[in-house]
């Protein structure tokens, strides 16, 4: 028999309450022997000859015959939980903070464009559905509670903002006015994308200080361990460092090697990551 381990979703909370005995009874009555839980998390380990999928279909039926509502029911193997937990890109972090390193797993194989989706939720700003901040932010609520919820929330905001049109919802996609919001990454952004582009050396040198003064730092630097912040932190970061490292050669070889050393020195006091970043170039 091979050993799982299934993850229930969005149970004991509200009105959707398992408790733990009558999971590990109804594991042992559809063939899931040797079930354990642990407290009230939702999770159960197992033994069984059949595959993961097979195991979750029969787990669902049975939460909803039992309980009167679905329950998305996702189940790996032992093996496949200790291969992702080996894989884990953020080792040190989970040393350090460990209650703040997720890893989920996907019911279904991811669409094509999910990264892109993610960047999109990271980045924010401009037409995001009311759908992916809802799951991003009430993951745990549906229905009519999470709209409620995200209307509720966009209230408040708009009123801390000060002004209504700051936030636009349109066909039920939510964008920031620039005519009322400025954001420091999307400036960091257009200075990027003009510097990429010119060639004028003393543009250039405007262009990467106005982009320096920006740069306070990695992208979300207070969430270091959330995936999702990963691509825009080392985009912004790489694109900084392109800028910067143009700037570098162009005073090197114009003899202005003080110069340069103090604008390396900032990239570094700005991000130590930089190191590597700026000297490759």
């Amino acid at each position: 028999m091979t050993h799982h381990v299934a993850l229930l979703r969005a149970v004991n909370v509200g009105k959707r309450k398992v408790p733990m005995a009558d999971l590990r009874a109804l594991c042992s009555q559809h063939g899931l022997e040797d079930a354990k839980t642990y407290v009230a998390s939702g999770n159960v380990v197992f033994a069984a000859k059949v595959p993961p999928a097979e195991a979750e279909d029969r787990l669902e039926a049975a939460l909803e015959g039992r309980f009167g509502f679905k329950v998305d029911v996702v189940v790996r193997t032992a093996r496949q939980i200790a291969a992702a937990l080996e894989h884990n890109p953020f080792v040190t972090a989970s040393a350090i903070e460990p209650h703040r390193v997720m890893l989920l797993f996907a019911k279904r194989p991811l669409a094509k464009d999910a990264a892109e989706r993610i960047m999109e939720r990271a980045q924010g700003g401009e037409k995001v559905a009311e759908g992916r901040l809802v799951d991003a932010l009430w993951p745990r609520i549906d229905g009519d509670s999470a709209h409620r919820s995200f209307t509720s929330a966009l209230h408040r905001l708009r009123k801390l903002l000060g002004e209504d049109r700051a936030l636009v919802l349109h066909e039920g996609k939510l964008t920031l006015d620039r005519r009322y919001v400025w954001v420091d990454a999307w400036a960091f952004e257009a200075f990027a994308q003009r510097a990429e582009s010119v060639a004028e050396p003393a543009v250039l040198e405007s262009l990467a200080d106005r982009m320096l003064s920006l740069y306070r730092g990695p992208f979300m630097a207070d969430d270091v361990d959330e995936p999702w912040y990963q691509p825009p932190r080392e985009r912004m970061r790489g694109r900084l460092a392109r800028a910067m490292g143009r700037v570098l050669r162009h005073w090197q070889d114009s003899g202005q090697r003080d110069r340069a050393l103090g604008c390396y020195q900032a990239c570094r006091d700005a991000d130590p990551g930089f190191k590597e970043l700026v000297t490759d170039r």
